[in-house]
């Protein structure tokens, strides 16, 4: 289990909903199992099904971490009109295993959700965590 800033939450909506109809992602961080700090990395893919993060935006988001003495603690990505469960290809570049995987299902008429995954070795397990 994990804890997630409110404001942390609230940034993963409101980043998904900006981007819809394409997925956003970005980089989550903190320290003592807390995440406290998100970092919205830009995707070079503009798609509704997929993401792949900008590789430069990446690694400043990761020296950025390494730099204020945080640690690297999940990835998150939008699903826009789908359920909140990772896909094949997520599951394929869950390169993080120590690290939480969010995903944020935003429809048109429903309110957005958040669930959190840990992918290791192509296999998935749901997550709780706690909003602080």
């Amino acid at each position: 289990m994990v804890a997630v800033k409110k404001e942390i939450v609230s940034g993963m909506i409101g980043h998904a909903m900006e981007d819809v109809p394409n997925e956003c992602c970005g980089i989550l961080a903190g320290v003592g199992g807390v995440i406290t700090t998100l970092y919205r990395v830009e995707s070079e893919e503009k798609s509704p099904r997929s993401y792949f993060m900008v590789p430069e935006r990446q690694i400043e988001a990761m020296m950025d971490i390494e730099k204020n003495g945080l640690e690297m603690m999940g990835i998150y990505h939008s699903h826009p009109g789908l359920q909140p469960f990772p896909s094949a290809r997520d599951v394929k570049m869950a390169f993080y295993p120590g690290c939480f995987y969010f995903i944020v299902s935003v429809w048109e008429d429903r309110e957005p959700r958040v669930k959190a995954f840990n992918i290791v070795d192509g296999k998935v397990g749901e997550e709780n965590y706690a909003v602080v």
